[in-house]
């Protein structure tokens, strides 16, 4: 029979295929790096840390995740790997995606992003 943990269910539905996830947006709570502060040209973000769902590892036991940056350079996007059950909990809505591009944009909505060119502040 199947050893393991005293029946726990996991968080998903019964039949749910976690590689569903992949290509999907998580927002990481800030928890998941205790005591970090902005760093100068980083905004907070709100809610947590958007990334996207990689891929799968560890026969669909971890998922890797994308984290976003939180720099108006868009500089310092990590990996990281989590169980797939966590992440799965922070999936956000099918509909809600965005790409680092988006996301910045959205984190300084008070600059002006050239295409492509280095972001500077609009002066007041």
């Amino acid at each position: 029979g199947k050893g393991g943990k005293g029946g726990k269910q996991p968080p998903w539905p019964p039949g749910y295929d976690p590689e569903a996830m992949v290509g999907r947006n998580v927002l990481v709570p800030l928890g998941e790096w205790p005591g970090w502060e902005p760093c100068q040209g980083e905004a907070r973000p709100p809610g947590g840390f958007r990334g996207v769902v990689v891929k799968l590892q560890n026969k669909g036991r971890s998922a890797e995740v994308k984290v976003y940056s939180v720099h108006i350079e868009k500089k310092g996007a990590v990996s990281y790997t989590w169980p797939a059950q966590q992440v799965y909990r922070w999936l956000t809505p099918e509909s809600d995606i965005m790409t680092q591009e988006q996301y910045t944009r959205s984190l300084f909505p008070h600059v002006h992003f050239a295409s492509g060119a280095t972001a500077r502040a609009k002066p007041k």
